[in-house]
Order: structure tokens, then sequence, then C-alpha cells
């Protein structure tokens, strides 16, 4: 949990500290946009980062910001904010770089690693070495204690045995 809560707080300074775009301006719907946008992204990492599986991806609505999410949120029109305005397509510009960011996350969150990457005839292959190195040992112990337990054997328990 205490993951999830670094990656806000890395991606909540990095948006703080990136000085703003030059589309941005406080005179005109831009700059709520702007932080509408970043304030759904931050949501959607803490998303991705919760989820690992696959069906938990079905709908792009539930990883990727949407046009109308962040209209919304601002209080104005998906087309006065998106289309008809002069700041439009750099802003539209935006959004998709932020989710592009988010689709590469979400692939990278759903990448298998370890066993899990592996094709079934790769680990039947591992399984069947492991084994055998296992075999190896069992074989290799059973040696050194026989040879350990005929060292400490006294001379005349050897004779005795016919072992020497």
């Amino acid at each position: 949990m205490s993951d999830i809560f670094d990656l806000l707080n890395d991606e909540s300074e990095d948006a703080q500290s990136d000085a703003l775009p030059a589309w941005v301006s406080s005179k005109n719907a831009t700059l709520k946009a702007y932080e509408a946008i970043n304030e759904i992204k931050l949501i959607k990492y803490g998303y991705i980062k919760e989820n690992g599986l696959k069906t938990a991806y079905r709908t792009s609505k539930v990883f990727l910001v949407g046009k109308s999410e962040v209209a919304e949120k601002v209080g104005i029109t998906r087309q006065a904010l998106f289309s008809a305005s002069a700041y439009s397509k750099a802003l539209s510009e935006y959004l998709e770089t932020v989710n592009s960011d988010l689709k590469e996350k979400k692939e990278a969150r759903l990448k298998r690693k370890g066993m899990r990457a592996k094709q079934k005839s790769e680990l039947l292959d591992v399984v069947k070495e492991k084994s055998e190195q296992v075999d190896y040992y069992k074989q290799r112990e059973v040696k050194e204690v026989l040879q350990q337990v005929l060292d400490q054997m006294s001379l005349a328990t050897k004779k005795t045995l016919g072992l020497r």
C-alpha cells in the first residue's frame, strides 16, 4: 500500500515541479483542464498500480483519461474544450501524451515476469533438470555418508566384515 502512496507522491511532485506548458493560461480553461488531467492521471496510476490482472483492463476508461471525464471535472463541454478553442489542439496532444504514458504503465504492469513468463515446455525442462540435480546430490550424499562410516570404523570391525 505504501508503494501506491510513493508513486502518487512522486507523480504529484513531478507535476508540481514542472513548469506549465506555454499553451496553459489562467485566463482561459486550460489551467483547469491541465490540472484536471493531472489529477485524473494520478488516480489512473493508482488503479494501474493496484490491478495486475488483465481482466481489470477490459475497458479503456478504467486506465485512460477520457475527454468527457476532463470536461466534466472542468465544467465545460467536451466539444468546447477539445475541439472549438484555440488551445484545443495542444490540449488534445497533451491528453494523448498522458494516455500513451498510462498505456505504457499498464503494459509494463501486465508483462509477465518470472515463471509465468515461460512456456510450458521450458518449465518442464527446468523441472526435469532440477530433479536430475536432486538425484545426483542424493547419490553423492549417500556415498559421502558411507565413506565417513567406513573411515570411522575400527580396523577390527573392517576385518570382521571383510572390507580389508
